[in-house]
């Protein structure tokens, strides 16, 4: 194993979270035209080439998780803390914003293909609410289908960890990855859960982990998260691109070029190679903000906010009619980005907001 540098301190974590919901906003926002409004699409080929490569955060956000895993064991941390620490993050939206669906919007004409998209608070029911609020279920809104995914993913490495910590050769353990990969792969393919009908109406956990849309790629990207993090590949390759580059302006062209071959070569191939680019992503990612010093002050401060940004998003996009009106205002995608973009941020910060003013006036009377 590697001494124990730490690539990504804070701010790289945050500067790279703030890409990854950056990315989600626009892909959920021009992506799905079945959730447009109605007789609606972009039709600018550019705004649909990048909106497709837009779903690449989700492998950020499942790297990133694993990077933060093996640091959290490695210093001794308990990774309960960061479900916990998710879930409290997701209890702080769920109480407002649900509420507010059943309250405003759950009598809502049809404003998309996709009925349940303006139906979804039209119906209350205890169980479902139940369910819901612990994350079991997403029927709420259908982009919290990533709660359960991070979850798992942490579990799962936390046993890993726990049950491989004697194993000092990446060989070995790239070995190990590739054979999780290729399972999930299999397990969770159309062509095996055909064969094996019974698993979907027999198994909870099969049925959970196969309704994930990124099941059969989610291991390989996770644990890649964590093989770079314990023999530190990313220094490997930062160290690497500085030794073949002659000074900074290099470096940032070099990044530029590394990342238009990624976006092309994904969208070519799919999500399947995520486990393979998402490395040189984030060190082309980091070259292009640190040449950039505002570039990377505004995602570090975007990133401060992206659990929040994520779990609120869809509501303003998808099932609060009102605020999806002002969204799609214009029907220039660039223009309804900044919009969402704008709401989404600001909405976070009045809700950390208003959540720090709770707990200090709870601190206070007692």
């Amino acid at each position: 194993m590697c001494d124990n540098y730490v690539f990504f301190d804070r701010v790289d974590t945050k500067a790279i979270k703030g890409i990854a919901i950056a990315l989600m906003l626009f892909h959920h926002l021009c992506f799905f035209n079945d959730r447009l409004p109605i007789h609606f699409a972009f039709k600018d080929s550019k705004i649909i080439f990048l909106s497709s490569f837009a779903n690449f955060c989700v492998a950020l956000f499942l790297f990133m998780a694993g990077y933060g895993v093996w640091h959290k064991m490695i210093q001794g941390g308990n990774i309960l803390d960061n479900i916990r620490n998710l879930l409290i993050s997701f209890w702080k939206v769920f109480i407002i914003y649900i509420p507010i669906g059943f309250f405003f919007f759950g009598n809502q004409n049809k404003y998309a293909t996709v009925e349940y998209i303006s139906s979804v608070f039209s119906d209350f029911n205890i169980n479902q609410l139940i369910t819901n609020f612990i994350a079991w279920d997403n029927s709420y809104n259908y982009e919290w289908w990533f709660m359960r995914m991070y979850i798992i993913s942490i579990v799962l490495g936390a046993i890993y960890l726990r049950y491989t910590k004697s194993i000092n050769d990446i060989y070995i353990e790239i070995g190990i990855m590739l054979c999780l990969q290729l399972t999930c792969f299999i397990l969770f393919s159309d062509k095996f859960n055909e064969s094996n009908p019974e698993l979907l109406s027999n198994s909870i956990i099969y049925k959970m982990l196969y309704d994930m849309k990124w099941s059969k790629v989610f291991p390989g990207v996770f644990m890649l998260g964590i093989l770079c993090a314990k023999y530190n590949l990313i220094l490997k390759l930062l160290d690497y691109n500085k030794n073949v580059c002659k000074n900074k302006v290099e470096e940032f062209l070099l990044a530029i070029i590394i990342l238009t071959f990624i976006i092309c070569f994904r969208l070519n191939i799919g999500r399947k190679v995520d486990g393979l680019i998402t490395p040189l992503f984030i060190v082309a990612a980091k070259e292009i903000y640190d040449f950039i010093p505002v570039l990377k002050k505004g995602l570090t401060y975007v990133g401060r906010y992206s659990t929040s940004m994520w779990l609120i998003h869809s509501f303003y996009i998808y099932y609060f009619g009102l605020f999806r009106n002002i969204v799609y205002l214009t029907h220039y995608a660039i223009i309804d980005y900044v919009i969402l973009f704008t709401m989404t941020l600001a909405s976070s910060i009045m809700i950390d907001y208003f959540w720090n003013r709770v707990f200090k006036l709870r601190q206070h009377i007692k």
